[in-house]
């Protein structure tokens, strides 16, 4: 609390006129000299007052400790789970549905078009030897695209490239929107046999597009950010999908466990070094990269001292007053994170776990593969893995409190389930149900 006779410039009614007030302890000895009767009562009143702050210290630390506990409980309980389970798991399904509906994405028509970075095909008519050193070629050249554009993504950052990054971002966003989503929508219209006029196309293309754009990029519901985050991670892998090798995509999966390791708890690794500058900078990460399972509004707070203790408050607007009568002085400091507020976006702040993008895509590249093989079986045991291992993730991440990788564990559960179903336990079943053996 600020002492008497003192300007306080950030009051909240304006400054404090100076008032030229004697200390506590003449005004006690004066009244003690005046009035020798009242000196037990006084002498009391002063020790109760030295207990107060004592007092308020203890019973401050216990609301510190439960204020602690419910963050920890916030950014990592069961519910901040839940809240990242739902969208995972609502990409996986939209990108399984869009298989098992549209023959595009089903494996059954013959590969016509492939990426740059594949650029061999193995048949299924080649040698084993043929499949193997085509197949690590093609996943080696596109481990290492990923990992220059990452580096790539990482320097821009750091040299604070911010328009370049901007319109990189941006323009990738566009494209998954608008190309692949019309892409997409042509699919289903060619299904279902209907038709449609290139002016109403255009519309829906364009009103769709043009509030993803705002919606990522900058303001929006966050729940209709999230929405678009997630019809943009399954485009991509639907994408992949549709595009990549058949035994290409399983070693590229592979890869990407081990990749994301090396990327994430390496000290050098890329993702590594743009979470440390992202916090020195105090910078969110990138919206158009990262989903996040919580929100909350963020208004401004100041740091205000007063005898009850020092507590954050919300910096709101004031009504001016003709005649100000100051109850109590207080002291007001600002956090030195809000004087920063050129670095931080104080109109809506993400909270709770976040989730690369990048994961929604290859969890649902590898669920939408194994769908590809029509059998539910295998779905359903990739789907358990994924959410299996993406808990387990969490967990790890309650204890240790920083960045992990959320695919290595994923992927790698999904990897094993996946292949032990298909060549163990579907031909087991398929054998006791020729048999009419029942277990």
């Amino acid at each position: 609390m600020t002492q008497r006779g003192e300007d306080n410039p950030a009051g909240p009614v304006g400054p404090v006129r100076r008032t030229d007030v004697l200390p506590e302890q003449t005004q006690t000895r004066q009244r003690n000299q005046s009035n020798p009767v009242d000196r037990v009562s006084e002498s009391s009143t002063s020790e109760n007052a030295e207990r107060e702050p004592i007092l308020s210290r203890r019973t401050q630390q216990p609301s510190n400790e439960s204020s602690s506990a419910q963050d920890t409980e916030l950014k990592y309980g069961a519910e901040a789970v839940i809240n990242l389970f739902i969208p995972v798991t609502a990409c996986m399904i939209f990108v399984i549905a869009s298989v098992q509906c549209l023959s595009s994405y089903s494996g059954q028509q013959k590969q016509t078009v492939s990426f740059i970075y594949t650029p061999f095909h193995p048949a299924d008519d080649d040698s084993a030897g043929t499949i193997i050193w085509q197949t690590v070629a093609n996943s080696l050249i596109m481990i290492s695209v990923i990992a220059v554009m990452t580096f790539v993504l990482v320097l821009l950052y750091k040299y604070e490239c911010n328009m370049l990054l901007g319109g990189w971002l941006i323009f990738s966003t566009m494209t998954l929107i608008f190309m692949f989503g019309y892409f997409y929508l042509q699919q289903i219209l060619k299904v279902n046999n209907a038709a449609l006029d290139w002016v109403t196309l255009g519309i829906v293309m364009w009103n769709f597009g043009i509030v993803g754009i705002i919606c990522i990029h900058w303001k929006g519901p966050l729940f209709l950010q999230q929405c678009y985050l997630i019809i943009s991670a399954a485009l991509m892998a639907l994408i992949f999908i549709k595009m990549l090798p058949n035994w290409t995509t399983w070693l590229i999966l592979a890869f990407l466990s081990i990749w994301d390791l090396i990327a994430v708890l390496c000290p050098y690794g890329p993702l590594n070094m743009l979470l440390q500058l992202a916090n020195d900078r105090e910078d969110e990460l990138f919206p158009a990269l990262i989903y996040s399972s919580g929100a909350g509004i963020a208004v401004p707070t100041v740091m205000v001292t007063t005898s009850a203790g020092t507590f954050l408050a919300p910096l709101l607007g004031m009504a001016e007053t003709s005649d100000p009568s100051p109850q109590e002085e207080v002291q007001v400091r600002q956090p030195r994170s809000q004087r920063s507020s050129e670095r931080t976006r104080t109109d809506e702040r993400r909270e709770g776990v976040k989730l690369g993008l990048g994961d929604f895509i290859f969890y649902s590249v590898l669920v939408g593969k194994a769908s590809q093989l029509h059998d539910w079986n295998i779905t359903l045991a990739c789907i358990l893995s994924i959410l299996v291992g993406l808990s387990t993730t969490l967990i790890i991440l309650a204890f240790f409190k920083k960045p992990l990788p959320a695919l290595p564990i994923s992927l790698t559960l999904g990897l094993i389930f996946y292949f032990t179903t298909t060549y163990v336990i579907a031909p087991f079943m398929d054998l006791c149900i020729m048999k009419q053996v029942f277990l």
